[in-house]
C-alpha cells in the first residue's frame, strides 16, 4: 500500500491440487500501480535490511526486513517468492506455498446477517468499478441489497429504480474534488430515510470526526476498508444490536476528546508504535492528536495549540528534524514548546542532532509508560494547558 499513493493494489489467489503429499499448492499475486522496483535492485530485495529506496526523508519507511521474512516463510512452507514489473507501472509480487488439507467436516466461517433483507437498500458511489463491486459483494453478505454507481450524476436514476424508503449511501468521493456531494445526495433522496457514510482515504489526525461534523455526514469509514469496522458502523448507524464476530483489528483512535489534561501531539509513522504511544497517553490521562509525518505536524502546529510534541525522527515526506526546525520558526508559543524526540537509538551523535534541530529532550524506543510519564511530568510542570 505505502508504495501506491494513487491507483490500486490487487490480490489474486488460486488453489491447485496436484495430489502432492505436501498438500495443496496455494499461489498468490499481489499487484500494485505504484513506484515500481528497478531491475538492478533484484539481487538485494530479499536480503535483510535491504530496500530499493533509502533517501534521507525516507519517503517509504521500513527496516528492509519484510521481504526477507516473507522469503523465509515461503521457503519454510515449501514455496518461494519473486516479483516482476508491470507494463503499466508498479510491481507484481508472486508467491506460492503448500498447506495441508483441512477437515471437511468443519464449517467455514460465516458472517452473521446484520440486517433484515429488503429493509434498507445501499447505494455505493465509487468511481472504481472493481472496488465498488467488492463493496457490493460485502454488503450483500450482510443481508442488504445494493446498487453501485460510478458518479453522482448516476444517482438520481438509480434511486428512481429502487422503491425501498430506507437508503444507505456509501460515498467514495472526497469533498475536495466533489464539493457539496452530501447535500446533492440528500436532495436526490428527499422523502426517504437516508444515512450517508463517507468512505475515502485520509492520513490526517482527527479527520474522521472533522469530516463527519463539518460535512454533514452520518459516519466515516476510512480507506483501505476494514470490513469489521464497516460492520460495526452499520450496526451503530442503523440501530442494530447484532454481534459482529469478525475480528476488529483494533482501530487507531486519533483523538481523545473526553480527556481534559494537556494536549500531546504524537508524530509517528509506524502503526504499531502509534497504538502503543496512544494507549500509554490514555492511561496517563492526556489528550492527544496524531500526525503520521513531519509535514502533518507542521500543518497541525499552524492550526491548533498543543502542550508538547512527541516527535519521531525517521518518517516519510518530512523527517522529525526538519519538522522541528519549521515549527520553531512559527514563533510563540511554538518557539519554546517542549519537543521530545523519539529515537530508536541513544547514540551520542543522534542526541546532538536532535538538540541542534531544536528538540528539548529524547526518549529511546521501545518506550515504557514509566519513562514516558517521567518525561511528560518534567516538561509539562508549571506550564499552562493550552487550548484552541
Amino acid at each position: 500500500m505505502k508504495f501506491t499513493s494513487a491507483g490500486k493494489v490487487e490480490i489474486r489467489g488460486r488453489v491447485t491440487d496436484d495430489h502432492s503429499p505436501l498438500g495443496l499448492r496455494l499461489s498468490f499475486a499481489v499487484s500494485d500501480t505504484g513506484v515500481g522496483i528497478p531491475e538492478e535492485a533484484r539481487a538485494r530485495m530479499f536480503k535483510p535490511y535491504s530496500q530499493a529506496e533509502s533517501s534521507t526523508t525516507r519517503q517509504y519507511g521500513g527496516t528492509g526486513l519484510g521481504l526477507a521474512i516473507c522469503k523465509q516463510l515461503c521457503l519454510l512452507m515449501h514455496g518461494d517468492i519473486d516479483f516482476k514489473g508491470n507494463q503499466a507501472g508498479g510491481t507484481t509480487f508472486e508467491f506460492h506455498i503448500r498447506l495441508g488439507r483441512g477437515d471437511p467436516s468443519l464449517r467455514p466461517y460465516a458472517t452473521p446477517l446484520l440486517l433484515t433483507p429488503g429493509e434498507w437498500h445501499c447505494f455505493i458511489v465509487e468511481p472504481r468499478s472493481d472496488y465498488g463491486n467488492f463493496l457490493k459483494e460485502q454488503i450483500s453478505q450482510w443481508g442488504m441489497s445494493s446498487t453501485h454507481v460510478t458518479s453522482l450524476e448516476a444517482m438520481p436514476n438509480a434511486l428512481n429504480a429502487v422503491t425501498v424508503n430506507s437508503i444507505l449511501i456509501i460515498l467514495g468521493l472526497d469533498e475536495r474534488s466533489h464539493p457539496g456531494a452530501q447535500a446533492l445526495l440528500r436532495e436526490a433522496a428527499a422523502g426517504r430515510q437516508t444515512k450517508i457514510i463517507l468512505h475515502v482515504q485520509t492520513h490526517h489526525a482527527g479527520a474522521s470526526s472533522a469530516k463527519v461534523s463539518e460535512g454533514g455526514y452520518d459516519a466515516f469509514v476510512p480507506q483501505p476498508l476494514r470490513t469489521g469496522q464497516l460492520a460495526r458502523t452499520l450496526v451503530t448507524l442503523l440501530g442494530r444490536s447484532a454481534p459482529v464476530s469478525e475480528p476488529s483489528g483494533a482501530d487507531i483512535v486519533v483523538k481523545s476528546s473526553d480527556a481534559s489534561g494537556p494536549l500531546i501531539l504524537v508524530v509517528e509513522d509506524n502503526r504499531l508504535n502509534q497504538k502503543v504511544i496512544l494507549k500509554m497517553l490514555r492511561n496517563l490521562g492526556y489528550r492527544y492528536e496524531l500526525a503520521v509525518n513531519g509535514a502533518e505536524a507542521v500543518d497541525f502546529a499552524t492550526r491548533i495549540s498543543c502542550n508538547l510534541i512527541l516527535m519521531d525522527w525517521h518518517m516519510p515526506v518530512m523527517d522529525g528534524l526538519d519538522a522541528t526546525r519549521q515549527i520553531r520558526r512559527l514563533g510563540d508559543p511554538y518557539a519554546t514548546l517542549p519537543i521530545i524526540a523519539l529515537t530508536a537509538s541513544a547514540l551520542h551523535n543522534e542526541r546532538e542532532q536532535c538538540f541542534s534541530a531544536g528538540m528539548n529532550d529524547y526518549l529511546s524506543k521501545p518506550l515504557t509508560e514509566k519513562n514516558l510519564k517521567a518525561k511528560l511530568q518534567k516538561w509539562l510542570a508549571d506550564r499552562p494547558v493550552l487550548t484552541g
